[in-house]
């Protein structure tokens, strides 16, 4: 009887092992898939990344200047009125002088 159980056991552990033997390969196979997958990420994906990072650092930089330029054009506009205001103000004066005259 111990014979027959054994053979029952053997029996059921190789049925078990055939039955098992797709779902093991297909384990196997999505194991693969999930490697690739992560080896994608960290080779292009995390690449695209550093890219995009040191993209838009450049940006950072480019904008901070135009900050600066954008003073100075506002600067540039106060002189003019400035300018202006003492253009027409000299134009009344030698107007003004030329009626004296």
């Amino acid at each position: 009887m111990d014979n027959d159980i054994k053979n029952l056991l053997t029996d059921i552990s190789t049925l078990l092992d055939t039955k098992l033997q797709p779902i093991n390969e297909k384990l196997y196979s999505l194991e693969q898939g999930q490697n690739e997958i992560k080896l994608t990420l960290e080779n292009q994906t995390n690449k695209n990344i550093q890219l995009l990072v040191e993209g838009y650092m450049g940006n950072i930089d480019k904008i901070e200047k135009l900050d600066f330029i954008a003073e100075d054009v506002s600067n540039i506009n106060l002189d003019i009125k400035l300018l202006k205001n003492a253009i027409l103000h000299n134009t009344e004066e030698i107007t003004r002088l030329k009626m004296i005259k």
